[in-house]
C-alpha cells in the first residue's frame, strides 16, 4: 500500500500548485517529476523490476514502511513549495543586466565550453564509433581514466585551473534566454550560448553517461518555464530550429546507451530504463531503513570544505569506503536528500534541509511585479538542486560548489541594470 502514497501525494502537489500558480512554472515542474519517479517505482514493483538495474530492494526483501515514506513525501514537499513564490505570470517588468557585464559574463563561458570541446571532441568520436557503451561505462565505474582525463592532467596548470569553471557552463542556460528574450543579440550569438550549455552532456558522452543530457533537458525546462511569458513568436521559431534537432539526436543517444547497457539483461532496455526513473523512492527507504548513522561523512555534502582541508579525494576510494561501512552500494539514485541521509544520518539530513529551506526563503523573491535577471538567474540554479538525485548527483563535485558561487557572484553583479522589459 505504502508505494501508491507517494504517486498519490505528489500528484496532489501537482494539482495544487497548477491551480494555485494559474499556470505551469518550476514548482509545478519540479512536482510533476517526482510525480513520475513515483509511478515508474510502482511500475518497478509491479512488474519484478527489484534487486539491480540500482534498485537496492528485492523482491523478497520488499518492505516500504510508513515512517520512510512519509519523511520522503514531506521533506521533498517543504523543498519545491518555495519555489512557488515566484509565479512568472505575474512578472510585468525584469530589469536587464548591463551589456558588458553580460557580455564579458558570456563570453567567458563560451571560452570555457570552446576548452572542453578541445579536451573531450577526440574521446567523443572514440565513444560514438566504438559504440561499445557498456564497456565504456564499466571502465568509468571501475576508475579507469578516459582519454578526456588524461588530456586535461596534460594542460598547462593555468588552462587546468580555468577548466574548474567547467560546470559554470550550464548557467549559459538562463544567459541564452536573457539573450534571446530580452537583449536582442545575433543568432550566432545566441546559437554559441546554447552549445555552451551543452559542454556538461558532451563530457558525460566520454563515460557512456546518459545523466548530464537528461540533466540539460530539466535544466532547459526550468528555464523555459521561466522565461516562458516573454518567449515572442520570431523567438518561438528560433527555438523550434535548434531545439528538435537535438531532442532528435538526444533521444537516439539515450536509447542506444540504454540497449548497450540493459538490453541483455532479463528486463531488457524497457525495464532498465523504469529502473533508472523508478529508484529514487525505492531506494530513499531503503537507506533509511537499513543506513548505519555511526559512521558520517560529509565530503558529499561539504565537498569544496573537504576539498581544501582533505585537498584531493578519491570518489571511488570513497564510495567503496562508505558501500563497505553500509553494508550496501551506494552509488544509486536515492534523491539528493536520501544520499545527505546515507553520508550523515537522519539528524544531518534534517539540518542540510533546515539551512536550505531558510536560503530559499530568504533568497526567493515572492510573487513580485518587478524582478531583475539577477534574481531569476539565482532562482535558476536553486531550482536545480531539488532534481540532484532522481536521475543526476553533481552535489559531490567540488566543482559544482564553485558553480554555485559563480551564480551567486553574478547574481548580485546583473542588479547594476540600465533598463525594465
Amino acid at each position: 500500500m505504502m508505494m501508491y502514497i507517494p504517486f498519490i501525494w505528489f500528484m496532489g502537489l501537482t494539482i495544487y500548485l497548477v491551480r494555485k500558480q494559474q499556470c505551469i512554472d518550476v514548482s509545478v515542474f519540479l512536482a510533476a517529476e517526482y510525480t513520475l519517479t513515483a509511478l515508474c517505482a510502482i511500475l518497478c514493483v509491479h512488474l519484478g523490476y527489484l534487486g539491480g538495474g540500482g534498485i537496492q530492494y528485492t523482491s523478497s526483501d520488499l518492505q516500504l514502511n510508513a515512517a520512510p515514506t512519509i519523511t520522503y513525501c514531506i521533506l521533498h514537499t517543504i523543498l519545491i513549495l518555495p519555489f512557488s513564490r515566484l509565479n512568472p505570470q505575474c512578472i510585468k517588468e525584469v530589469s536587464i543586466p548591463s551589456k558588458n557585464i553580460f557580455n564579458w559574463f558570456a563570453y567567458f563561458l563560451i571560452a570555457v565550453a570552446l576548452l572542453n570541446l578541445y579536451i573531450v571532441a577526440d574521446n567523443v568520436i572514440q565513444v560514438l564509433i566504438n559504440k561499445d557503451f557498456a564497456a565504456v561505462r564499466s571502465a568509468h565505474y571501475a576508475g579507469d581514466d578516459t582519454l578526456a582525463n588524461m588530456k586535461v592532467k596534460s594542460l598547462p596548470r593555468i588552462l587546468g585551473y580555468f577548466y574548474y569553471f567547467n560546470r559554470t557552463t550550464i548557467l549559459a542556460l538562463p544567459c541564452f534566454f536573457c539573450s534571446l528574450c530580452f537583449l536582442d543579440k545575433k543568432w550566432w550569438f545566441n546559437l554559441c550560448l546554447l552549445c555552451c550549455a551543452l559542454s556538461l552532456s558532451l563530457y558525460g558522452i566520454t563515460n557512456a553517461d546518459r545523466t548530464e543530457i537528461i540533466f540539460f533537458a530539466q535544466c532547459f525546462c526550468l528555464c523555459f518555464f521561466l522565461f516562458r511569458p516573454f518567449v515572442k513568436q520570431t523567438q518561438w521559431n528560433f527555438l523550434k530550429k535548434v531545439l528538435i534537432p537535438l531532442s532528435i539526436i538526444g533521444i537516439l543517444y539515450i536509447g542506444t546507451v540504454t540497449i548497450a547497457r540493459f538490453g541483455e539483461r532479463e528486463q531488457g532496455a524497457q525495464g532498465g530504463a523504469l529502473q533508472y526513473a523508478g529508484q529514487g523512492y525505492l531506494n530513499f527507504c531503503y537507506f533509511f531503513e537499513h543506513c548505519n548513522s555511526k559512521h558520517v561523512h560529509t565530503e558529499r555534502m561539504l565537498p569544496l570544505t573537504n576539498k581544501i582541508v582533505q585537498d584531493n579525494i578519491d570518489y571511488t576510494l570513497l564510495r567503496e569506503e562508505i558501500s563497505s561501512e553500509q553494508g550496501f552500494f551506494i552509488s544509486v539514485f536515492a534523491t539528493y536528500l536520501g544520499d545527505f541521509l546515507c553520508d550523515t544520518g537522519i539528524c544531518g539530513m534534517l539540518l542540510w534541509v533546515l539551512c536550505f529551506l531558510s536560503l530559499l526563503l530568504l533568497t526567493i523573491a515572492k510573487n513580485t511585479e518587478a524582478i531583475s535577471f539577477g534574481q531569476i538567474f539565482w532562482y535558476y540554479i536553486m531550482a536545480t538542486i531539488p532534481m540532484f538525485g532522481i536521475f543526476y548527483y553533481p552535489y559531490y563535485f567540488w566543482t559544482q560548489t564553485i558553480c554555485i558561487i559563480v551564480c551567486a557572484i553574478m547574481s548580485i553583479l546583473f542588479h547594476f541594470t540600465f533598463k525594465f522589459k
